[in-house]
């Protein structure tokens, strides 16, 4: 999703200390993330996070964001997925160490913060399921709510 917002015409904000630490993990043409120390930033978040750019962050940190007005794009993704994508990116690690209660500690986690976004007033949310995204990317990318050139967006 975010090499689709970036070709589209969303800047991303990430770290490109952590985007080459990624990359030897596995090489991708962009992951575009921020390091886990400046999203739990607050401070660093209301003072790099601008209207107009894309940030990706993860589903626990979403208290993190800065209550300014904002579109968020819920990507739903298959807990198994995730831990599948996590375990060809991280090989070495321990995940049932790291994540014992997966997968219930993540359902908790989602819907806790769901409950905060939907409370926010100044965020407005997007679900897009990642399977249609794959499937359907410029059906999905139209539907976002945000000025891109979809064309672009889809070709990533």
């Amino acid at each position: 999703m975010m090499r689709a917002l970036k070709a589209g015409g969303i800047d991303p904000i990430f770290s490109e200390g952590r985007e080459a630490a990624m990359q030897k993990h596995c090489p991708a043409p962009a992951y575009y993330e921020l390091r886990i120390e400046d999203i739990t930033n607050t401070q660093f978040m209301r003072d790099e996070v601008v209207a107009g750019m894309a940030v990706k962050v993860p589903t626990p940190y979403l208290r993190n964001l800065p209550p300014v007005p904002s579109r968020l794009i819920w990507m739903h993704r298959d807990p198994g997925e995730i831990m599948a994508s996590l375990r060809r990116m991280y090989p070495k690690e321990n995940f049932a160490r790291i994540y014992p209660e997966w997968p219930e500690g993540y359902y908790e986690t989602t819907k806790a913060m769901r409950e905060l976004v939907d409370d926010r007033k100044s965020a407005s949310v997007v679900d897009v399921q990642y399977a249609e995204f794959l499937a359907d990317p410029a059906r999905v990318m139209s539907g976002l709510g945000v000025p891109l050139t979809v064309s672009a967006a889809r070709a990533a």
